[in-house]
């Protein structure tokens, strides 16, 4: 059983990475357009066929390293989001980038077209054409502006996946506006694409909503299950157990016969644990997020 899934991991790996060679090869192809509906096709194979391999991959291995194998896939994914995101933003012909030979012909002409055509320095002021006019058509009004809310978004995701320590929303804030005022810089030096503030507005307020959507519980409890690491789990000894990708296991309780019902709740710095033997006698269990050591 152990040889049979190892080999259709291998096989799914396999699969991966041929389709991610296959979008490669499409998107540096000038001959070749792929529209959005292919990209996200393709990218949906990868990202299943990657995961899946990882997952019988790590099926007969320990809680701990299961949980790191599953993190590098998703250490992975980011990556493979930050070549797109460069992609679209510098030499994505679709979505109307200039090509990189501008840089190497360099005409002051088309420098002073862009300054007077692609910068906007007045927030709000490129939204609202948009929303406003009526020649401009429908399909490029949500490209543009759903479009730069959406592009940033994976980062609210990607925070609570592969960080340990979650960032504050402010240190978030701050690190998104970072980075879209980084490529909003680069834009202007290679003059691609347009130079907006309202671009910055969007791509944090779409990263800052999403942060703020895998926050919640329920978004907490499918990143857990998706990433294999619940934090506290039953493992085969009927026990619940702080498991951690640098620090040693521990043991919260022994689980006899379902007992006792377990309640986890994630605080800022402490994880508390509401331990219900009966409905009469319940216990609180709080540990340091960072040590895994108990607060009495």
């Amino acid at each position: 059983m152990k040889i049979i899934s190892r080999i259709s991991s291998i096989l799914l790996y396999i699969i991966s990475a041929i389709v991610l060679g296959i979008y490669a090869v499409a998107d540096l192809n000038p001959r070749i357009m792929m529209v959005p509906t292919s990209r996200l096709i393709l990218l949906a194979v990868i990202c299943l066929c990657s995961y899946s391999g990882t997952l019988l991959f790590s099926r007969n291995v320990e809680e701990q390293t299961k949980t790191k194998l599953i993190k590098r896939t998703f250490v992975f994914y980011f990556i493979l989001y930050i070549f797109l995101l460069f992609n679209l933003v510098m030499l994505d012909d679709f979505f109307g980038r200039a090509s990189m030979g501008v840089i190497w012909n360099f005409d002051p002409r088309y420098l002073d077209s862009f300054l007077m055509n692609r910068v906007n320095l007045i927030p709000f002021r490129t939204v609202l054409e948009y929303l406003n006019s009526f020649s401009i058509p429908f399909h490029t009004k949500i490209i543009n502006l759903l479009g730069n809310t959406l592009a940033f978004a994976p980062f609210g995701f990607f925070a609570h996946v592969i960080l340990n320590k979650k960032p504050s929303l402010l240190k978030f804030t701050l690190l998104m506006v970072s980075a879209s005022l980084l490529i909003e810089v680069i834009q202007l030096i290679f003059l691609v694409g347009s130079c907006d503030i309202d671009d910055i507005i969007l791509n944090v307020l779409g990263a800052v909503f999403s942060y703020l959507i895998f926050k919640t519980k329920i978004c907490k409890k499918i990143i857990r299950r998706i990433t294999l690491n619940t934090v506290f789990a039953k493992n085969q000894r009927e026990t619940i157990t702080l498991i951690s990708d640098t620090l040693p296991n521990v043991k919260v309780c022994d689980v006899i016969n379902g007992v006792p019902r377990v309640k986890r709740t994630d605080k800022d710095d402490v994880i508390e644990f509401e331990l219900k033997y009966s409905l009469f006698k319940k216990e609180i269990k709080r540990y340091n997020r960072k040590t895994f050591e108990e607060i009495k």
